[in-house]
């Protein structure tokens, strides 16, 4: 299943948004959005099987956040082409974080 749409919201640049979900499995589905705005782009990809979801533009920069299904802890890494530039995790008070290699760290909600 493919839908292309047009996407306008108040104080933001009209964006084109293509969805494409497929059904790999009988209990697997894999699914991709793209995000197209003023020349940028950006994909967020999701794997029912994997409990994975992958962000990435076309500069190469890239998170992938892998969901626990028991504890619904997040873990995963940020990327900036091949090169590794953080963890993700989740703290024992339930913050999700990015902790980068240089020592800094910013929350993801």
């Amino acid at each position: 299943l493919t839908i292309t749409s047009k996407l306008a919201s108040t104080g933001l640049p009209d964006a084109n948004v293509t969805l494409s979900v497929d059904r790999t499995e009988l209990d697997r589905a894999e699914a991709t959005m793209i995000v197209a705005y003023n020349g940028q782009s950006y994909t967020i990809e999701a794997d029912s099987k994997a409990n994975s979801v992958k962000l990435s533009n076309p500069d190469g920069v890239s998170i992938v956040l892998e969901i626990d299904p028991n504890s619904e802890d997040i873990s995963g890494t940020a990327k900036v082409g091949d090169k590794e530039v953080g963890n993700i995790e989740t703290t024992n008070k339930g913050l999700t974080l990015i902790r980068y290699n240089d020592g800094s760290f910013e929350s993801l909600f």
